[in-house]
């Protein structure tokens, strides 16, 4: 949804828009995700697995894990998220098996301008895991991030 915000944006400056219509210029080009060996997924749910999905999500709840189990129930299968800018995770079993959300926290900073005089309940955090190569079984943690520091497991690093 934040790519919205750049679309909302050239909505309302029509100059800066058709300066960058005329350079070629989209929102991939200008972060430059291409050099980064990043690819660009305009919007919708990638599936990992035919038993995990991974997408931005658009279920919002008040606390950490509220959303992931929200995210869960709707969709009936594991995946992972990260629109609340939280960190949780919920596990559900089913006729189906053992079901899993992630909320993947968020890189970013705590005290954005929009959000003066508040605190926000964002954590920063990741998901990572790991996907079998045959059957397709997964396994997806979380890892918070604490003074700049990420311990998953035995491992620890900082920034």
């Amino acid at each position: 949804n934040h790519e919205a915000r750049f679309a909302r944006f050239l909505w309302k400056h029509q100059e800066v828009a058709s300066l960058l219509n005329a350079k070629g210029m989209d929102l991939p080009h200008l972060l430059g995700l291409g050099e980064l060996n990043i690819e660009w997924v305009e919007s919708g749910t990638e599936e990992a697995t035919p038993a995990l999905i991974v997408k931005h999500g658009h279920v919002v709840r008040q606390r950490s894990g509220y959303t992931a189990s929200g995210e869960l129930d709707r969709n009936g299968i594991s995946g992972i998220s990260g629109h609340t800018h939280r960190l949780g995770q919920v596990y559900k079993r089913s006729r189906a098996g053992m079901l899993t959300w992630v909320e993947s926290g968020c890189l970013c900073q705590y005290d954005p301008d929009y959000m003066e005089g508040q605190t926000s309940d964002w954590q920063q955090g990741l998901s990572f895991g790991t996907i079998a190569l045959r059957g397709g079984g997964f396994s997806v943690h979380t890892a918070p991030i604490i003074k700049g520091r990420v311990k998953a497991g035995s491992v620890d690093i900082g920034a």
